[in-house]
Parts: C-alpha cells; structure tokens; sequence
C-alpha cells in the first residue's frame, strides 16, 4: 500500500499545515506509513511558526501523490481549494471542523467534522485520547494554530476544547518571550501588494446558489493600517475581473489581535 497522504486546501494556512504535519506523525507513531504534503506553499503565518521551531518544510504533495495514493484531508471538506491532483476518491478521511462542507463529495471517506475554533484541537484530541506524545515540533504548530484560529480564545469561534487542548500542548513545549504577540505582528507583515494577501486569504462560498467571497485580514494596529492603506483598500474592495455572472465582493474583516 502507498503512503498515506496527508495534505490540506492547497496552499494551506497554519491551521492546515500544523494539522497535516502533526496527524502525518501522530499516524506514523501508531504504526501506518503517512507523509505530511503540501500544494503550494505555505501561508506566511504557517512559515513564521516552522522558521521559530526550526521545523522542516512539509514535502511537495506533487511528489507524493499518484492514482493509487490514498488521501487525508485535514482542514479541508470541499473540493473547491484542493489540489486538481486529488481524486475525491482517493479521499479516505476528512477532519475538519467547518459548519459547510461537501463530505457528501468524498464517497469513500470517513468524515469528522466538528465545530471547534480550529482543526488543530481535533488532532491534538486525537493524540489525547491516543495516550500518544507529540513531537516538540507537533505541539508548536497545534498550539499555534488553535491561537491563531481563536485570536488567542478572543474570536467567537473558541469552545472550551480550544483552549483545553491549548493549556495541554503547551506543557510540551518551551514558547519564546512574547511569542504569540510576535506571531500576531509577523501576520500583519505583508510581503506582498494588498491586493496579493488578500487574494492569498480569499475564500469562496456558495449561498443558495450565489458565489460569496470573502477576505479576511487579521492585523493588528488596526487604525494604522487602515490609514496607511485606505486608498488601496478602497480601490481594491471590488473584484470586477473575476468571470462574467458572478459577482463577489471582499469583506475586510479588521481585527486588532493581541
């Protein structure tokens, strides 16, 4: 049998990343042959974490995946976002943790999805329940990523199993001063044009049949922001080059983290 792959939407945010490196190894302890994959490239926050950790960039999924490669979607439960590379039914599990989702397109796959703040906390309760010790690496990447998803247990996301498992994964690794300030002010650090990182960070829904994108920037400094990039924000608000028929408009959701 081939590895398992274990991947998220292409190129994934930390939540994704940390849950395909973390389950990848936690599959691996319990005696299955599993890689962590990635399409694309990781978001910045995603690649912030690793940098700290000194964690090794997850494997190009594009050198893993074949016809007979079976498939675990992590943070992901749609085909919208995936890699093209990925037959649905390859798919042979799926933890997400998404209110709309498309399992039902997944004939073959074992399906978890449950409403925390992030996916993370459902793999790190799956180490939990598995009496199984992440790795330092694993528990930096889960730890970070139920921060980043909850705005530090400040979003309206959070349950009293994000931060369970937070207070959990902590205890198994050493944080640097400030650290989660610090990955907050790495996040709001753009390396790209406005309009780049929120195409980087741009989703979209189907609503009763009409197409809703939505990107979302979580910054801090808010006011400066919002001063210095006003005329771009303004200018940048409606994508009317995108396919004739639908019509989306982004949402800037401004959130001053801590």
């Amino acid at each position: 049998m081939n590895n398992l792959l274990v991947t998220a939407y292409e190129s994934p945010d930390l939540d994704g990343a940390a849950c395909a490196f973390a389950y990848a190894e936690l599959l691996n302890k319990q005696g299955k042959s599993a890689v962590a994959g990635v399409f694309g490239n990781p978001h910045r926050e995603a690649q912030f974490v690793m940098e700290t950790f000194n964690i090794s960039n997850l494997t190009k999924g594009d050198s893993i995946i074949s016809d007979n490669t079976p498939v675990i979607l992590v943070d992901a439960s749609d085909l919208r976002g995936i890699s093209k590379k990925i037959n649905p039914e390859q798919v042979i599990e799926i933890i997400d943790h998404r209110k709309i989702h498309e399992g039902d397109k997944f004939p073959n796959a074992k399906i978890q999805i449950e409403l925390v703040g992030s996916a993370a906390t459902l793999i790190a309760e799956k180490f939990n329940k598995a009496n199984v010790e992440p790795s330092e690496d694993s528990a930096a990447l889960l730890y970070s990523a139920i921060i980043s998803n909850t705005i530090n247990f400040q979003a309206n996301v959070t349950t009293i199993r994000d931060k369970e498992m937070a207070e959990w994964l902590i205890t198994k690794i050493n944080l640097p001063n400030n650290y989660i300030h610090e990955m907050f002010v790495d996040k709001s650090k753009f390396r790209k044009s406005l309009k780049e990182t929120i195409d980087d960070d741009f989703a979209t829904f189907n609503f009763n049949n009409t197409e809703l994108g939505i990107g979302q920037l979580e910054i801090i400094d808010v006011d400066e922001f919002v001063e210095k990039e006003k005329t771009q924000i303004k200018k940048n608000v409606l994508f009317p080059d995108l396919k004739v028929g639908v019509f989306y408009r982004a949402f800037f959701y401004l959130q001053s983290s801590p």
